[in-house]
């Protein structure tokens, strides 16, 4: 991972590696697909594409693709991938649920957020709770698969965003869950913390910033790197190492922020609109390590 990773660095600091406009989604899965991106490491996957990204909606994305890599190894490394858990708290659309037909596993049931909704290959989808939790993975071009794009949002609008209602899918393939969950969960804050870092490394370089922002950036990429060397699912050391990730980054993220209003006015209205992602995990991340910091202390 180290040398991977150290190279790749190498080529972000030699402007190897640097944004490239992508103004569309269709622009960025072009450089996403032309590059192969998402066959690297998740780690280093996020990275390359923080660094080539010009927007937070390419970050957030970038990020996202190598979580669910990590997450779910075991699905083909060619499309993007998004996980669908969301279900219609309305109950106007009813949830995923299986069946056997033909003696082969099927998908009905609606799911309400698809990220990348124009351009997803496979989803993995959750069907039912608990003891009944199931995870399986759903081509986006099968049978019985209806994939719609919502309106464009207000936060990472560049993203399509959408929903998945299934009619008897088929089962493409389905997934182990074991018992202390695949770490998707911790897997999504990471791998986009990773991505937002190598944005506001690649950006600074660019814009020929001050050291100290490349530092903390530099500092941030080599801490995640740590965090990810771990089980995703270990229950005490993820928190602790994510909420340290979490707080360097947010300083690093000020920095970043002062700077592109000072010389790159584009570049701060486009982030204006969706800085809220610096700040997306730092709830959950901090109920998580305060948890954690609880049980340690319960058990002394």
């Amino acid at each position: 991972m180290s040398s991977a990773l150290d190279e790749v660095i190498a080529r972000i600091l030699d402007r190897q590696l640097r944004p490239e406009a992508a103004p569309t989604e269709a622009d960025w899965h072009e450089i996403w697909t032309s590059r192969a991106l998402g066959g690297d490491s998740p780690l280093v996957t996020a990275v390359i594409g923080g660094a080539l990204a010009d927007r937070l909606a390419w970050v957030f994305l970038s990020g996202y693709q190598a979580a669910n890599r990590r997450a779910f190894p075991e699905l083909p490394g060619v499309g993007w991938v998004a996980m669908a858990a969301s279900e219609d708290r309305e109950g106007k659309l009813p949830g995923a649920s299986l069946e056997e037909v033909d003696g082969a596993p099927c998908l009905s049931g609606a799911k309400t957020w698809v990220a990348a909704s124009d351009h997803v290959a496979q989803l993995v989808v959750t069907v039912g709770r608990g003891d009944e939790h199931r995870l399986v993975a759903v081509d986006r071009d099968a049978e019985g698969v209806t994939v719609e794009t919502y309106e464009r949002a207000g936060f990472l609008g560049e993203l399509s965003q959408g929903r998945a209602v299934f009619d008897r899918a088929p089962v493409a393939q389905e997934l182990a869950v074991p018992a202390a969950g695949r770490g998707f969960g911790a897997a999504e804050p990471l791998h986009v913390l990773t991505a937002l870092n190598a944005f506001m490394l690649s950006q600074t370089l660019a814009l020929a910033g001050p050291a100290s922002l490349i530092g903390r950036a530099l500092a941030s990429i080599y801490s995640a790197a740590e965090v990810a060397g771990h089980a995703l699912t270990e229950a005490d050391l993820v928190p602790y190492g994510l909420a340290g990730l979490d707080a360097h980054t947010q300083a690093a993220a000020a920095e970043f922020e002062a700077l592109i209003e000072e010389v790159d006015a584009e570049l701060h209205e486009r982030r204006t609109s969706d800085r809220r992602l610096v700040e997306m995990f730092s709830a959950g991340i901090n109920r998580h390590a305060e948890a954690a910091a609880e049980r340690a202390f319960g058990a002394n």
